[in-house]
C-alpha cells in the first residue's frame, strides 16, 4: 500500500529522484489555488498544498505560498535541501514523509472477493454528486447534458471511447493482442478539456491497473516495454504535462488513492476500497472519477475474464 507521509509534508519517490541530479533548475509552467507545476528538463513535479493526496512526482507541504507568489516561468531550484526561489530557502525536506506508490499486491484474495470489493467501489460513487461523464458512465448511468446537440454528442462519444477500451482490454486478455486497446487508447488520447484531458485519466486508470494486474499476478498482461509504447504514443496526442503523467501511470506512478483503491479491490477490502472511491472524487473537477472509471472497467473485464 501507499507508503506514508508525515505531517509536515511529503516527497514523491520521483521528487527524490531530482534531489539526486544535485541542484537542478525548474520553470513554473501552471498555477493553482492549491499546487504549482514545475518543469524541470523532461519531468514535471507538482509543488502543492499538504492537503492534497501524495504523487510520485510531487512534494507537498502545509502552508504553500498563495498563488499571487508564483508566476508562469518563474524559476525553481530544487537541491539536497530542499526547495529554492533564488537563494532562499521556500521549503526544507526535514522531517518529510517519502511516498512510493505500492505498485503490486503480492497477495491477492480470491476472484469472488475482488468482484465484492469492486461493485462495493461502484456503489460508493454512486452516492457521491455525479462529476463528469465518466463518473456517471461508471455508475452504469446516462450522463446528464444541457440538452445541447454538441453535449449530448460528446457525452456519446465518450461512451463509445469506452466500449473500445473495454473491447480491447477484453481482447488482451483473449488473444495477447495489444493493438485493439492501443488503437482505442490512441482515439481517446487527449480528449476533454483542461491541463490533463478526462480522456487522458481514464488511459492513465487503464495503464497502472494494467500494470498492478499483471505485477500481482505474477503474469505480465503487457510487457513494461508494450505499457511504455502505449503510453508514449498516446503523449503525443496530449499536453506535456499529460503526457509526463501518462508515462508516470504506465510504470505505476499514480497518485496515492488509485494506488489505495488497486490494493483495496485486490486484498477484498470493502472500507478500504470506499474510502479510496471517496479520494478519487476529491481529485480535481473530474480527473479522479475518470481515472475511476479507468481502474474499474479494467478490473471488471479482467474479473470476468478469469471466470
Amino acid at each position: 500500500m501507499a507508503g506514508a507521509c508525515g505531517v509536515t509534508g511529503s516527497r514523491g519517490t520521483l521528487g527524490c529522484l531530482v534531489q539526486g541530479w544535485g541542484r537542478v533548475s525548474g520553470e513554473v509552467v501552471a498555477v493553482f489555488p492549491r499546487a504549482v507545476h514545475v518543469r524541470i528538463r523532461q519531468r514535471y513535479l507538482t509543488l502543492g498544498d499538504a492537503s492534497l493526496p501524495p504523487h510520485p512526482a510531487s512534494i507537498l507541504w502545509p502552508d504553500i505560498p498563495a498563488p499571487s507568489a508564483w508566476t508562469p516561468g518563474r524559476r525553481v531550484q530544487l537541491d539536497s535541501e530542499g526547495v529554492r526561489i533564488g537563494e532562499r530557502l521556500l521549503i526544507s525536506y526535514h522531517g518529510m514523509g517519502i511516498f512510493t506508490p505500492g505498485r503490486s499486491c503480492p497477495s491477492p484474495v480470491p476472484r469472488a472477493l475482488q468482484t465484492e470489493a469492486l461493485e462495493a467501489g461502484r456503489q460508493a460513487a454512486s452516492r457521491l454528486p455525479m462529476r463528469g461523464t465518466w463518473h456517471a458512465l461508471l455508475c452504469g448511468q446516462v450522463p446528464e447534458t444541457d440538452g445541447s446537440g454538441i453535449a449530448s454528442a460528446l457525452a456519446a462519444g465518450d461512451a463509445a471511447a469506452g466500449d473500445g477500451i473495454a473491447r480491447g482490454i477484453r481482447e488482451l486478455v483473449r488473444t495477447g493482442d495489444g493493438e485493439p486497446l492501443r488503437k482505442a487508447a490512441l482515439a481517446l488520447a487527449g480528449r476533454g478539456e483542461g491541463l490533463t484531458p478526462a480522456g487522458d485519466d481514464v488511459l492513465a486508470g487503464v495503464l497502472c491497473a494494467l500494470r498492478y494486474c499483471g505485477e500481482s499476478g505474477g503474469r505480465p498482461l503487457l510487457s513494461q516495454r508494450g505499457l511504455d509504447s502505449m503510453a508514449d504514443a498516446c503523449a503525443t496526442k496530449t499536453s506535456r504535462f499529460s503526457g509526463f503523467l501518462l508515462r508516470c501511470a504506465a510504470r505505476g506512478f499514480v497518485a496515492a488513492p488509485l494506488d489505495d483503491w488497486l490494493w483495496a479491490v485486490h486484498r477484498g477490502d470493502l472500507h478500504g476500497v470506499v474510502s479510496a472511491t471517496e479520494a478519487m472524487h476529491a481529485l480535481g473537477a473530474t480527473s479522479g472519477m475518470a481515472g475511476c472509471w479507468g481502474l474499474g472497467t479494467c478490473m471488471k473485464v479482467l474479473l470476468e475474464e478469469a471466470a
